[in-house]
C-alpha cells in the first residue's frame, strides 16, 4: 500500500465533511478519508505525506488561495481539488493557477467525485513509478476436509488483521458449492465475485468496493455464487484470477480468499497469486493424509508460496493424533500453528459474529491475535525485502 496517506480533506465544516464522504463512498482505494482542520494544520503535518487533498476554501476564498499557491510550488508531486462556496469565475482562475486540478462549488459534489478522485490519485502513483499494484497481502485458505473450520480460520483472521491495521479486510469466498462466509457471517447480496471475475478489462477497485458486502467495522466480503443462487452457482472466470488479485493488493492491506472445493489448476494459481497459503486441518488420519496429497499437488505444479498448517481443534477429546504426529506425517519444513477445541468458535458462528465480536476475551480469539501478529510481521517483511 502506497506510503503516503490517499486522501486528506482540509475542512472544518461538518456539513461539507459528510457529503464529501457519501460521495467518495466505500471505495477502498480512496479510504480512509484524513480530516484535517485547516491548511496550516496541513501545512505543519500533512503535506510531506499527501497524495491527494481536497481543501475547502468557502471561509476564507482568498486567504485560502494565496496559501495554495506556496503549498503546491513545495508539493508538485499532490494533487489538489478545491471546493468553494459556489462557482466564482474568480476564484476558479486563481485555483487553477496555484495549480489545482480541478475546482468545484458545493452543489456539484455527487458521485462523479470518486471517479476523479481515482483518476488523480492514479496520477500520483504514475509520476511516482507506481503502478498503483500495492503492497497488500494475499493469504489464501485451503481446507484438508469438508468441516475443518478453514472458514472460521480464514473469517477471524480477516476481523484480526483489520483491527490491527486499523483498515477493513477483503474476505473473498470462493467456495462455488456451498457460501461458506456468507452462512458464518449471516449475509445476503446480488452480486459477488463470479460477478467481479466477469467484469475483465472494466474491473477495478470501485467495482470491488461496489460489489463488497460491509460486515462490521473490520469486513468487506465478496459472496461466494452458491450463496447468491444456490441451486444454480455461476462459475467462476479463472482468467482474471490475476487481474482481480492485483486489484486487491491494491485496495486492502489483508485480503483472504477462502478456497474450498476447488480442483488443483484453480488451487494453485491463487497460491502463485497469494503472499501466503494457510492449510487447515483437523487433527485425524484422513485430514493428515489430505493435507498431505495437497502439498505434494502444490509442489507438483510449482507453487513456491509458503505454507502455513493449521491444526484447528488441537486437543479435542477423542483427537488421536499429536502436532508431533501431525509434523512427522507431513514431512513439512515450514510452520505448523495449534488452534485450540473452544466452543467460543461455534456459538460466534451461530450469532453471525467473528470472535472478536462476540467473543472478545476467548483463549481461542487471543490465538488468531497471536497469528495475525506473526503473518502481518511476515508480511511487512516481505514488502521491505522487495
Amino acid at each position: 500500500m502506497n506510503t503516503r496517506s490517499r486522501v486528506i480533506l482540509v475542512s472544518d465544516d461538518q456539513e461539507l465533511i459528510e457529503p464529501v464522504s457519501r460521495a467518495i463512498g466505500p471505495d477502498p482505494a480512496l479510504q480512509p478519508i484524513e480530516i484535517v482542520p485547516s491548511l496550516d494544520v496541513y501545512t505543519e503535518s500533512y503535506a510531506s505525506r499527501a497524495a491527494l487533498v481536497i481543501v475547502d476554501i468557502a471561509a476564507e476564498p482568498a486567504d485560502d488561495l494565496a496559501k495554495l499557491y506556496r503549498l503546491i510550488d513545495d508539493h508538485p508531486s499532490s494533487r489538489f481539488i478545491v471546493i468553494a462556496a459556489e462557482f466564482d469565475k474568480d476564484q476558479l482562475l486563481r485555483a487553477m493557477q496555484a495549480g489545482a486540478r480541478h475546482f468545484m462549488p458545493r452543489e456539484w459534489i455527487n458521485d462523479d467525485m470518486r471517479p476523479l478522485c481515482r483518476e488523480l490519485l492514479d496520477q500520483v502513483h504514475q509520476a511516482e513509478g507506481d503502478d498503483g499494484a500495492a503492497s497488500g497481502s494475499i493469504i489464501t485458505v485451503l481446507p484438508a476436509s469438508g468441516g475443518c473450520g478453514a472458514t472460521t480460520v480464514g473469517v477471524n483472521l480477516a476481523s484480526e488483521m483489520a483491527i490491527a491495521s486499523d483498515v477493513r479486510s477483503l474476505v473473498v469466498d470462493f467456495d462455488v458449492r456451498f457460501g461458506g462466509v456468507a452462512a458464518h457471517l449471516g449475509l445476503k447480496g446480488q452480486y459477488g465475485i463470479a460477478d467481479v471475475l466477469d467484469r475483465g478489462e472494466t474491473l477495478d477497485a470501485g467495482v470491488i468496493a461496489s460489489t463488497a458486502i460491509r460486515h462490521g467495522e473490520g469486513l468487506d466480503v465478496l459472496l461466494s455464487p452458491a450463496s447468491i443462487k444456490f441451486d444454480d452457482p455461476a462459475p467462476l472466470n479463472g482468467a482474471n484470477f490475476e487481474l482481480a488479485a492485483t486489484i486487491f493488493q491494491g485496495s486492502y492491506p489483508t485480503t483472504i480468499l477462502d478456497a474450498p472445493a476447488l480442483v488443483p489448476e484453480a488451487q494453485a494459481e491463487l497460491a502463485n497469486l497469494s503472499s501466503r497459503l494457510l492449510l487447515v486441518l483437523l487433527p485425524t488420519v484422513k485430514d493428515v493424509w489430505v493435507a498431505r496429497s495437497t502439498l505434494v499437488a502444490l509442489r507438483n505444479r510449482d507453487v513456491e508460496t509458503p505454507v502455513t498448517v493449521i491444526l484447528n481443534r488441537a486437543g479435542s477429546k477423542g483427537a488421536g493424533l499429536s502436532l508431533a504426529d501431525v509434523r512427522d506425517t507431513l514431512e513439512h519444513d515450514g510452520d505448523i500453528v495449534a488452534l485450540r477445541d473452544d466452543p467460543a468458535a461455534g456459538t460466534a458462528l451461530n450469532a453471525g459474529l467473528t470472535l472478536a465480536e462476540h467473543a472478545p476475551k476467548s483463549k481461542l480469539r487471543k490465538e488468531f491475535v497471536k497469528l495475525a501478529e506473526t503473518l502481518g510481521a511476515d508480511a511487512a517483511s516481505g514488502r521491505a525485502a522487495a
